[in-house]
């Protein structure tokens, strides 16, 4: 698994996971969005494309819920879009999907993001 930044576009970082997110990548002290972004990760917009991303396990689902709580309590926001379906199903099935910030495509994503839509 990798992250990727995309692009940076109106105080919104759109990053894109590659491959399964398991907990040996995301495991602690390991902080994959701090390493990418920065010490100020958490206080960043960030929308995270996971359409390459078919594999979800437990402790990544956990990393998942975490990140969107630090974002939420650092002043920033955290929304995933264009989820393969079985991680989505897997979110739907733990009732995540009430939780986390998800949008079906990047547009949609980045208007959640700027809060021009719920």
């Amino acid at each position: 698994m990798n992250f990727q930044i995309l692009e940076e576009k109106d105080s919104v970082t759109h990053v894109a996971a590659h491959g399964r997110i398991n907990g040996i990548d995301i495991a602690p002290p390991a902080d994959p969005l701090r390493h990418l972004l920065g010490p100020a990760a958490y206080q960043r917009n960030v929308v995270l494309h996971l359409a390459d991303a078919e594999y979800i396990d437990s402790m990544a689902i956990a990393w998942l819920v975490s990140c969107n709580k630090r974002f939420r309590e650092s002043g920033g926001k955290l929304v995933l879009h264009s989820l393969h379906p079985s991680v989505m199903k897997i979110l739907r099935l733990l009732k995540l999907d009430s939780i986390l910030n998800i949008a079906p495509d990047a547009v949609a994503a980045h208007k959640v993001v700027r809060g021009e839509a719920s």
